[in-house]
């Protein structure tokens, strides 16, 4: 098992006894090679897309974009104050269809901002482009991407639902964001 979720659920759906799971340390992905970035990765990844030092970059990765919660992103982005987030980028990376979402930014005002990509291989380069990992998941059975954001030393926005929760915890108070129960209602 990933996480102390998992369990729970494997109990309530099966009734197996609490001696036969065990759980599995997280990992991320060999190919996510954070250490090996170059210092200037961060300038290198905004030059190439056209993306300034005076923008913000929130970055979201994860299939099933009604799941990860990516209208909660658009709403969040849609909610800023003018000034902010006329300067604000999203970038959705995932396998999903963006149309619905794409309908939703516009409606909300912020199509212009909001940039969806299919699954990429240069994740790590994303991550340390980015200012912000968005994560406000409405159902996450663990979340390797918070993970990996950690490793790349990016901050984390994300609900209490993800498996890796507790993990998120013992990070230092300035790389991450949880929001609560209440939050995640809406």
């Amino acid at each position: 098992m990933l996480t102390d979720k998992q369990i729970a659920d494997f109990q309530k759906h099966y009734q197996t006894e609490a001696e036969r799971f065990h759980i599995l340390p997280p990992g991320i992905y060999p190919d996510r090679k954070y250490s090996q970035q170059p210092a200037n990765s961060r300038e290198i990844f905004r030059k190439k897309n056209g993306i300034t030092e005076q923008q913000y970059l929130l970055l979201q990765v994860g299939s099933d974009f009604t799941r990860k919660g990516v209208d909660r992103s658009i709403e969040a982005l849609a909610s800023l104050p003018d000034s902010l987030r006329h300067n604000t980028l999203l970038y959705v990376v995932g396998q999903d269809k963006p149309r619905k979402f794409e309908a939703l930014a516009e409606k909300r005002g912020v199509r212009s901002n909001v940039h969806f990509f299919s699954g990429r291989n240069d994740v790590s380069e994303l991550m340390a482009a980015a200012d912000l990992l968005l994560h406000p998941a409405y159902q996450e059975a663990a979340g390797i991407v918070l993970l990996e954001a950690i490793t790349a030393g990016l901050p984390v926005l994300t609900t209490a639902v993800c498996g890796y929760e507790r993990i998120i915890l013992l990070t230092p108070i300035a790389a991450r964001l949880l929001l609560s129960h209440s939050a995640r209602k809406h």
